[in-house]
């Protein structure tokens, strides 16, 4: 358990570090922007935007990837930080969820969601295939074959 805990805070920590070297924050002594929650920030050299608006996460995914025509397939979504959620040929749809979908033709679904601190997309795709054709009739001869048995 308290390994798991340090892992997540050495992620946590990391993550922090490689975004303050990328933008020069002022937790390194770096200028530019930097946000403290939502409060007002200052850089050595210059103020902050303040923010705290965190951008908005989308990840859509479909199963299975590839149906045959009449058959079904589960959509699902994971958004994070959004107050607007829609699905391209579905329409509006809750930040979180799944359901079932049955294209009648190879189809790619767009997830966008839009939020406070930006917009963000994500797509997936199913392929549908023809279903294979019924099987012959029996000839006339199978047909005593068939009696037979």
């Amino acid at each position: 358990m308290n390994r798991v805990r340090f892992q997540r805070a050495l992620t946590f920590f990391l993550a922090i570090g490689l975004t303050c070297i990328l933008s020069g924050c002022a937790l390194l002594g770096g200028g530019g922007n930097s946000s403290n929650n939502g409060n007002s920030g200052n850089g050595n050299n210059g103020s902050g935007n303040g923010g705290g608006t965190s951008a908005p996460t989308a990840a859509l995914t479909i199963s299975p990837a590839s149906i045959q025509a009449g058959q079904s397939a589960t959509l699902a979504w994971q958004t994070t930080n959004a107050t607007d959620v829609s699905i391209s040929n579905i329409g509006p749809v809750q930040p979180n969820g799944s359901m079932q979908v049955t294209p009648s033709s190879t189809t790619t679904y767009q997830l966008t969601v839009k939020g406070a601190g930006g917009s963000q997309t994500a797509s997936a795709a199913v392929t549908v295939t023809s279903a294979p054709p019924p099987p012959p009739p029996p000839v006339n001869g199978d047909l005593n074959k068939l009696n037979h048995i």
